[in-house]
């Protein structure tokens, strides 16, 4: 965000006189956060059909830090339900994973 937007937003943020108009600004701001990320998913989630083949690399206890790869057996609206090589079934968000 650049100086002048910032100037303006925290202008505009100095004429709300009470602590109770700050918090439904707050509110209808992270309402607005909560929109464009759902879009975003939505957008995401077009790039994605089942049977593809997808990698994604994993944290999980016992799992270690290493990369799986799998075949998309569902589109869900935030995650990807696959199915890996090992036999494993995963819920994987779509910004953890890139096609195969």
């Amino acid at each position: 965000m650049d100086k002048k937007v910032r100037d303006k937003l925290h202008t505009l943020l100095e004429s709300i006189e009470t602590d109770n108009d700050l918090l439904v600004v707050n509110d209808t701001v992270i309402s607005y956060i909560k929109e464009r990320r759902r879009i975003a998913a939505v957008k995401e989630s077009l790039n994605y059909t089942k049977g593809d083949r997808v990698s994604w690399n994993t944290r999980k206890r016992g799992y270690g830090n290493r990369t799986l790869e799998g075949t998309v057996v569902k589109v869900n609206q935030k995650t990807l339900s696959v199915d890996t090589d090992e036999g494993k079934k995963w819920r994987v968000p779509y910004t953890m994973v890139t096609k195969v």
